[in-house]
């Protein structure tokens, strides 16, 4: 994954707005086109693997 400094700025923005440490990514399903992912700004539960990318914490669902 990676986040530009255009979007680094966009995220910083959300996450001082909505008081979020991070953002989190999520499977959620698949279909015909291939897999979905969910972005929500949601702290990192137990079993996720979590990263810094361009300074922006990351949780990705295990």
């Amino acid at each position: 994954m990676q986040i530009t400094d255009a979007g680094k700025t966009f995220i910083d923005s959300l996450l001082k707005e909505h008081h979020s440490e991070g953002i989190r990514v999520v499977f959620a399903g698949a279909g015909c086109c291939g897999p979905k992912l969910g972005l929500s700004l949601d702290e990192p539960q137990d079993d996720d693997i979590v990263e810094i990318i361009n300074g922006i914490k990351v949780a990705i669902e295990n």
